[in-house]
């Protein structure tokens, strides 16, 4: 069999073993040479770079025009060669994931033919693209005072900011778990919160594009951006480095309510080596990191209330800070990357990529906690990721493209040890919205896990004709699929008790719980998992077409759609969660007004799908997922009288013992009423038969983008973004009711998707600049004005994408105060990036300085609590009404945190040891003059549903009545007020409520 022909049955197996997008993220170069102004065929285009193995060469086509793609990221020598016309090399730096473009103009050769070298203009791809895109190579990065990880990096990016849940990345308006990120084409994403895992090495990263508006139809499963991180490969020289990171916790500056710091310095430490094992055929890229923390963390025991006392016995004044509990806290994590780049020819490559990660943390929580019984002793969260991928040419002008991809996540040992009923009983305090007595979750033998897989193909077809330019066509198909395995267990005995109010006595904490005929401040709740989880599994197909065509030298265009079909099943697989598709058109018009690449305009329309989120879906998949009920305690209090001695208060564990025993002589899980309405998954909430569907956002994109002369670029792009089809729970009249394998009847919930009730919406003007001043001195940023309104959140810290229960129950709702338009959460109007960085050689080796420079506007929240609405409506026939629903004392949005000015410094140093082998030490310095600004604070909102001082009131005809923030409770009580801010309201109650302080870090290593 001849070599042509093994290569192709070679290739043909494969394609077909991955079953036809998502890819490595590699550039294409493009462009059309001239001759007089007339395109001219037959010229040899050939491109070389280190990060190319050989060279390529392509032949321009009748219209002059060519087509390379495929070609890593990095620096290029560009050649145009043709008998009788004078041969002209081009410098020319590509970018991952954007394609360049590159015209030229051949002349006659003269009798000494000679070979014009010319410079690049930087950021070509900038002002060309049609996408909203920045790119960051991975040079700039560690000069620069900023974590080298993806979320830092895409944090400079116009659009891009922190402002999810649990400080979650937020592209371009979406919820924080909507956004795409991709390393070497691999999706990272995990599959509950959608955040991106680390799986790389820092010093392995080449260069990051960070999409935010006018998105190619080649991407999907967002409604946000997309990240997408292209990794190191090797070359044909020896390669390599070793870092050693130093941190300590003592070297940040305290805030105000720190309590106590760890003095000891952490190293982590990287090492890469790369090279040939083949000079131009293979190359191998390895990379480890080693990273081991010690730190001081605290418990957030909040601020006191009555009865509260310090160690020593003497009474905290209310509101005072409660001095936390202080506690050793420890990761230790090792990563290793193995990566293989293969020319089986110069038109036939492989990439095969794999990451490993074995964590572990000490003295775990993701919660608020009161206690150390709290902590979860050892947690690990192993996690890798395997991709392959082929590209290859088959003839002059089609191009095909195969990639499989695998990511494997779990929690081990994650939760409570104790199954029994007193030590695996949690304790949540309302009032300080913390919890003690035990950790959260299970810590079963199982575990959870969080898988995905991923097929893609896509194929390219480049066409040129004189009249109507040149077109790439393209074609891809993809199949993703989720897996989640989990029996997500809340607490290790399935039950929890609320309580309004704990007491305080220094390290010691004591549950208030109030009991009595008519009692109601301390909850009863059974959690239990019904239908154990035999694993979801969410798969999503999708068909994509493009068309990039370059029409004339003013004119081109990129034309798209996007098929993506959602096929999920349940934890149990006995029902279809979704059964749906969308298409998304994507459209871009990008005019160069002098044609000659000096300013252009860009006009964009599209529409983006989603990923189906699995949090979602679960609301009505009895498997893995908790059942809830709740009821009142009615036993005696304990623990009632706030100024008692310390020494006369119940320990926890036998207050539990006395409630349990109370519960269960009374009725335990078959008592009778329920506190509020049960919930019982598959049962209580099923799914709109029609299923789920994806939401989708809709998207205008109108920029403009020129060259700064021959020293830099500018790009100003206003975007305009409107959500649709939210997740929704609807009861009513029509939705019927059900009933539970125990004979309790439900008011039946169905969950579908709603655009009526919900509205999100997003208004920005995002920028980007940079600019050489001369060769020592360069400097850029980002600037990005915006508004984000709605209605809806959509997700939170705990459990990610979240169900809207605007629909449910409406005649117990009103939307000017249960669900009012206003700014969101993730609202913020300015925020800007600027950074410069200086270069000066000396004898003593070679120094940079770089600063970076950050103003951030403050982030929005709202004063809000909760009432009972349901003695001021007439039951249309539920078998349960809300007797705790939300309400806004005043408009959404209407609060905003502090702005935070910071500017972070960072000092490169490079010395040169032997030939080839340089040392470097980079002290970073950040928050230098240590601003304190409060950047989120408590927000707790009293009503009468929290205390008897606060009368009810009529949401649907009454104006509530503010009782001044401090006013004592009989005050309140004599002027009828409604509703007070908490003790604390306004207040930063953790050192995390303040910006970052000052902190010195450095690194320190050898490269060669």
């Amino acid at each position: 069999m001849t070599k042509p022909a093994v290569v192709s049955l070679f290739l043909v197996l494969f394609l077909v073993s991955v079953a036809f997008a998502q890819s490595v993220p590699l550039s294409t170069l493009q462009g059309k040479v001239t001759a007089d102004g007339a395109g001219l065929p037959g010229v040899s285009v050939t491109v070389a770079s280190p990060n190319l193995q050989g060279t390529r060469t392509v032949v321009t086509t009748a219209a002059g025009d060519y087509l390379l793609p495929f070609l890593p990221p990095g620096d290029y020598k560009v050649t145009f060669e043709l008998s009788g016309m004078q041969s002209v090399r081009h410098n020319k730096t590509l970018t991952a994931a954007r394609p360049e473009r590159l015209d030229v103009e051949l002349k006659p050769a003269t009798v000494a033919e000679a070979i014009t070298v010319t410079a690049e203009t930087p950021m070509t791809a900038v002002i060309e693209s049609t996408q909203v895109a920045t790119n960051f190579k991975q040079d700039l990065i560690e000069q620069l005072p900023v974590a080298r990880n993806l979320q830092s990096i895409a944090l400079l990016a116009p659009g891009v900011n922190p402002n999810g849940p649990g400080g979650n990345i937020m592209i371009s308006g979406a919820m924080s778990f909507d956004s795409l990120y991709l390393v070497d084409g691999a999706i990272t994403n995990e599959n509950l919160r959608g955040q991106t895992h680390n799986l790389f090495i820092e010093d392995a990263i080449q260069e990051t594009t960070v999409q935010s508006g006018g998105i190619s139809a080649e991407y999907g499963h967002f409604t946000g951006g997309v990240v997408n991180a292209v990794t190191k490969s090797g070359g044909n020289d020896f390669k390599g480095s070793f870092r050693t990171s130093l941190s300590n916790e003592s070297w940040t500056a305290r805030t105000p309510l720190t309590a106590d710091q760890a003095d000891k310095v952490n190293p982590f430490y990287e090492a890469t080596l790369g090279g040939p094992v083949m000079r131009d055929r293979l190359w191998f890229f390895s990379a480890g990191r080693s990273a081991k923390a010690d730190d001081i963390r605290q418990t957030a025991p909040g601020l006191a209330r009555a009865g509260d006392q310090d160690a020593n016995g003497n009474a905290l004044a209310v509101g005072a800070r409660i001095p936390p509990i202080t506690y050793p806290h420890g990761t230790d994590e090792r990563r290793l990357e193995g990566k293989v780049t293969a020319a089986v020819t110069p038109r036939h490559n492989f990439i095969a990529t794999y990451m490993d990660i074995r964590a572990s943390e000490q003295n775990q929580t993701g919660q608020v906690i009161m206690d150390l019984d709290s902590l979860v002793t050892e947690r690990e969260t192993p996690n890798s990721l395997f991709a392959l991928n082929y590209n290859g040419a088959l003839g002059h002008n089609f191009f095909v493209e195969g990639q499989y991809s695998k990511k494997k996540f779990a929690f081990l040992h994650s939760g409570s040890p104790y199954f029994d009923i007193i030590k695996g009983t949690l304790v949540t305090d309302r009032a300080r919205g913390t919890r003690f007595w035990s950790p959260t979750f299970r810590a079963t033998e199982k575990g959870e896990h969080r898988d995905h897989d991923l097929y893609t193909a896509k194929a390219s077809y480049f066409w040129s004709t004189p009249h109507f330019g040149s077109h790439e066509f393209k074609a891809g198909y993809e199949h993703f699929l989720e897996v989640r395995d989990v029996n997500n267990f809340q607490n290790g005995s399935d039950y929890r008790i609320s309580i309004s109010q704990s007491i305080v006595r220094g390290n010691q904490i004591f549950g208030r719980f109030t009991g009595g005929a008519t009692g109601t401040a301390t909850r009863i709740s059974w959690l239990p998992i019904l239908v154990l989880s035999q694993g979801s599994e969410y798969a999503s197909k999708s068909y994509f077409v493009n068309d990039r065509w370059t029409l004339s030298d003013h004119w081109s265009f990129n034309l798209g759609a996007r098929y993506d079909k959602n096929d999920a099943v349940s934890g149990d697989h006995t029902f279809q969660i979704a059964k749906d598709s969308a298409v998304s058109p994507r459209l871009a018009v990008n005019y160069d007004i002098f044609a000659n690449g000096r300013l252009t305009a860009i006009v964009t329309w599209g529409k983006y799908v989603g990923r189906l989120a699995e949090g979602v879906g679960n609301d009505a998949d009895p498997a893995g997922r908790n059942a809830s009920f709740a009821w009142d305690y009615r036993g005696p209090s304990i623990n009632n009288d706030l100024n008692a001695p310390t020494s006369s208060l119940v320990p926890t564990d036998q207050a539990i013992k006395a409630i349990f025993d109370w519960f269960f002589a009374n009725g335990g899980n078959d008592r009778r009423p329920f506190r509020t309405p049960p919930s019982v998954p598959g049962v209580e909430s099923i799914l709109d038969p029609g299923g789920l569907q994806s939401p989708n956002v809709k998207e205008w994109t109108v920029g403009v983008a020129g060259r700064l002369g021959s020293r830099g670029y500018a790009r100003a792009d206003a975007i305009w973004r409107d959500w649709s089809d939210f997740y929704t729970s609807f009861v009513d009249a029509s939705t019927g009711k059900t009933q539970d394998q125990y004979g309790t009847k439900y008011d039946q919930a169905i969950i579908r998707n709603d655009s009526s009730l919900y509205d999100r919406k997003y208004y920005g003007v995002q920028t980007q600049f940079s600019y050489r001043f001369w060769p020592r001195f360069n400097v850029g940023g980002t600037y990005t004005w915006s508004r984000l309104l709605g209605n809806v959140t959509g997700e939170d810290t705990g459990s990610g994408p979240l169900t809207g229960v605007a629909g449910e129950r409406p005649e117990y709702r009103q939307a000017s105060w249960n669900y009012p338009m206003g700014y969101l959460t993730g609202d913020q109007r300015n925020r800007a990036r600027i950074w410069g960085t200086y270069d000066f050689p000396t004898r003593a080796g070679d120094f940079n300085l770089s600063v970076l420079q950050s103003f951030d506007s403050g982030t929005r929240t709202s004063v809000d609590g909760s009432i009972d609405p349901s003695p001021f409506v007439t039951n249309p026939g539920y078998l349960s009404v809300p007797t705790s629903v939300s309400y806004f004392f005043g408009p959404r949005g209407n609060l905003k945190t502090d702005n935070v000015l910071r500017t972070d410094l960072s000092i490169n140093y490079k010395l040169r040891l032997v030939s080839g082998v340089e040392l470097f030490i980079q002290p970073e310095i950040l928050n230098v003059f240590n601003r304190q600004a409060v950047v989120s604070f408590d927000e707790e909102v009293l009503t009468n549903a929290d205390t008897t001082a606060l009368k009810a009131f009529n949401p649907f005809t009454d104006m509530p009545i503010e009782c001044p923030q401090g006013t004592a409770a009989a005050a309140c009580t004599a002027m009828g007020a409604n509703f007070q801010r908490g003790p604390n309201f306004g207040k930063p109650t953790s050192e995390g409520d303040y910006q970052t302080p000052r902190t010195f870090r450095m690194s320190l290593g050898l490269r060669f």
